[in-house]
């Protein structure tokens, strides 16, 4: 999706694309993503760039090289079980132009159980 804003992208399963389940590009701004299955992408599960304001809630994102990528601008992730993702969440940061890859990888087990509480 790009240059499209205030969608919802709601109960889909996504498996076996050979780039991204669901990619957000060019100021696609304002979208929910929530309650998807996404499993087995060769890239990432969710991959946000250049957009801003999007809130990413309650999937499943399994088994993918990178679970969800996101730019350093405001986005909301929340609820979201990981598990099998080499991995989980890999945000960019901007640094006097340039780009510089963060990678936050959180074990499956930690996000589980601070899901619990």
């Amino acid at each position: 999706m790009s240059r499209s804003s205030h969608n919802t992208i709601i109960d889909n399963t996504i498996q076996y694309h050979p780039y991204n389940g669901i990619g957000i590009y060019d100021s696609s701004d304002n979208n929910t993503i929530q309650s998807n299955n996404l499993t087995n992408n060769d890239y990432c599960g969710i991959n946000i760039r250049i957009s801003s304001y999007n809130t990413i809630i309650k999937n499943t994102i399994a088994d993918n090289n990178i679970g969800i990528h996101v730019p350093s601008t405001e986005n909301i992730i929340s609820g979201n079980v990981f598990s099998n993702n080499k991995n989980n969440v890999e945000q960019e940061l901007k640094t006097s132009g340039f780009e510089i890859l963060l990678v936050i990888s959180c074990i499956a087990l930690v996000v589980l159980l601070k899901q619990k509480r």
